[in-house]
């Protein structure tokens, strides 16, 4: 699927809903559109499966332009955060209707609904109505009906929203399998960071109708575009440093880290001139928090030198503990064994950085 130069502007905006934007996505890939409310992507998806039409650009699937096609006529199909089920119909019926909407025959009605019931397990309620079903089965009556015609792109809109993480994982391992096994390119519009990363095979983040970032998880996350991608995708600290010449490649800097001279990764727009300014992007994994004094180990590793600061707050995230701390240079957070000594509010910590985990922006 290709979504090239779409630009939309609905009557009476101030400005485009999109601009210029232009994704791509392989058969069987899960790509995750991600960006703050008003960003565009709920529009973008309407663009895809044609229930909004486009100022300009077109919607390639299969190679095929789509653009002028009817939302029916697509090989898409959609599942919203709502299940929007017929509440008079039976299970049966609310998943066949797309295909007869289509006007299958009769027989490729009935094999395709059994075989999608049996897949997704509803075979046991084919016969209820969605009132008689709970939350989780009427999610995967909507997966059902998405999936019963077969699409090359599935189109979700935060289907997951508001869900228990155990129901969300099941939802998502049933679509996990989906995807492999119909080779479908599934294209997930989500707010959850984490979601995204631990399941998507690429990830978009739209601003204000336009692509700012895209890559892997592992890009986004750890060698944003700009500060606010770095935000945007999770806990972040950000500290004004002064470069001190260029690394080993185009794609490194020396820069004075808190008095401490580090090598550290950047984009090629970051300046080389000794003396010039940058910021340097902290993820809490990058810096390990370790008593001021003492016999304090990083990762089973004797305690390496390390800067000092204060540490302001402490939060327990379940799997290590994160720390608030001030430095000369303002606040930054970083991470603490669980099971090590416990650093309390106002205590002096040393600040050991991993420069590999590091990233630069220019000023």
């Amino acid at each position: 699927m290709k979504a090239i130069g779409i630009t939309k502007t609905f009557p009476g905006m101030a400005r485009p809903a999109l601009r210029d934007v232009t994704i791509e996505a392989g058969p069987g890939e899960l790509l995750d559109l991600m960006g703050p409310s008003g960003s565009g992507k709920s529009t973008l998806v309407t663009v895809i499966n044609g229930l909004t039409s486009p100022d300009a650009g077109r919607v390639l699937i299969g190679g095929r332009d789509v653009t002028s096609l009817a939302p029916a006529r697509r090989p898409t199909a959609t599942m919203f955060q709502q299940d929007n089920l017929f509440p008079e119909r039976t299970v049966a019926d609310n998943v066949a209707y797309p295909l007869r909407l289509a006007g299958a025959s009769r027989t490729h009605l009935q094999d395709q609904t059994e075989v999608m019931l049996l897949r997704l397990g509803l075979a046991g309620v084919a016969d209820a109505l969605p009132r008689q079903l709970s939350g989780g089965q009427r999610r995967r009556v909507a997966l059902a009906r998405a999936l019963v015609t077969r699409p090359e792109v599935l189109l979700l809109d935060e289907p997951l929203s508001g869900l228990e993480q155990g129901l969300k994982s099941s939802l998502l391992d049933l679509i996990d399998q989906m995807r492999r096994r119909l080779g479908m390119t599934v294209i997930h519009v989500t707010h959850d960071t984490p979601l995204a990363l631990g399941t998507a095979d690429r990830i978009v983040v739209l601003n204000r109708g336009e692509v700012v970032d895209e890559g892997s998880p592992r890009d986004i996350y750890q060698r944003p575009t700009s500060s606010f991608v770095a935000s945007f995708m999770g806990a972040s600290s950000f500290l004004d440093v002064r470069v001190l010449g260029p690394g080993e490649s185009d794609s490194q800097r020396r820069v004075d880290v808190l008095g401490t001279p580090m090598t550290v990764a950047c984009p090629p727009t970051v300046p080389v001139t000794a003396g010039s300014e940058a910021v340097l992007l902290i993820r809490p994994n990058a810096l390990s928090v370790v008593p001021a004094s003492g016999t304090a180990t990083v990762m089973g590793q004797p305690e390496p030198r390390g800067m000092l600061g204060v540490i302001q707050r402490r939060f327990y995230r379940g799997e290590w503990m994160e720390y608030q701390i001030e430095t000369e240079r303002g606040s930054v957070l970083g991470t603490g064994e669980l099971w090590g000594p416990l650093l309390e509010r106002h205590d002096p910590a040393r600040l050991v950085f991993h420069p590999d985990r590091l990233w630069l922006f220019p000023r």
